[in-house]
């Protein structure tokens, strides 16, 4: 190889370096700025993601404490006088109802309905009461017989 030819192999050479280094160091800035980029959006999501998966559970803990605050004050309404759970028994058990008894039930449905259809969290009541013809007064079919109605899986 002569000495022209070295020069030129030479200056190739130092022409292809500079060519590099000049494409290199954008890549790499980009590389770095890339991957900060990816570590920041990942951080951003996971935490906006544990933030909805907080909100979330609250939202479910207010809803049901909702739904059992509201059981407990039909409970407290329905335990605060024997003569009323031995009124409504007696007009579940009963195969035909009296004027009295009849306007009981009226009472009491009208109670339970406006409980139940005043919040969108609740479709229906139930209300059993242990008796000999095991029958219950729902919210959406009235008075049937617990044996024979399709939901029955709160009882056991």
């Amino acid at each position: 190889m002569g000495p022209i030819q070295r020069a030129r192999a030479n200056t190739t050479l130092s022409l292809f370096l500079r060519y590099l280094l000049i494409v290199l160091i954008p890549i790499a800035v980009l590389l770095v700025m890339g991957t900060i980029s990816i570590l920041i959006n990942q951080s951003y999501v996971s935490r906006q993601i544990v933030e909805s998966n907080r909100r979330t559970v609250e939202q479910i803990k207010t809803s049901v404490d909702l739904t059992f605050d509201e059981l407990d004050s039909l409970a407290v309404s329905f335990s605060a006088s024997p003569q009323f759970l031995h009124s409504l028994n007696t007009v579940i058990t009963s195969k035909r109802l009296t004027l009295q008894q009849s306007l009981v039930l009226t009472t009491v449905s009208d109670f339970l309905n406006v409980s139940a259809y005043a919040r969108p969290y609740i479709y229906s009541i139930y209300v059993y009461i242990e008796n000999a013809g095991d029958k219950l007064l729902t919210t959406t079919d009235g008075i049937v017989d617990r044996k024979d109605y399709y939901d029955t899986t709160w009882y056991r």
